[in-house]
């Protein structure tokens, strides 16, 4: 996917989920991008801005405000541990 269409795309998925930083939503893009290059996927930016913005929706749905926010940010806790805690003992 041509940088200049992952802007375009990058801009419209911000203005549609002004809760997620720009930076943050570019980087989900060149990652999905990539990935899709890899594959030998000839014009995979239709697959790319789908792939994202179901992301997005589902965080949007699951009350996602900020970064701790994330299920990934805290996937390794336990509910009663304190966020310092190691998650190995």
């Amino acid at each position: 996917m041509r940088s200049e269409d992952q802007e375009v795309l990058v801009d419209e998925l911000a203005a549609e989920f002004p809760i997620f930083a720009r930076s943050t939503i570019a980087r989900w893009v060149a990652h999905e991008s990539a990935k899709y290059e890899a594959a030998g996927v000839a014009d995979g930016g239709p697959l790319v801005g789908r792939s994202v913005r179901t992301t997005l929706r589902e965080l949007s749905r699951e009350g996602v405000a900020t970064s701790r926010d994330l299920p990934v940010a805290s996937s390794s806790l336990r509910p009663d541990e304190p966020a310092g805690a190691d998650p190995h003992r």
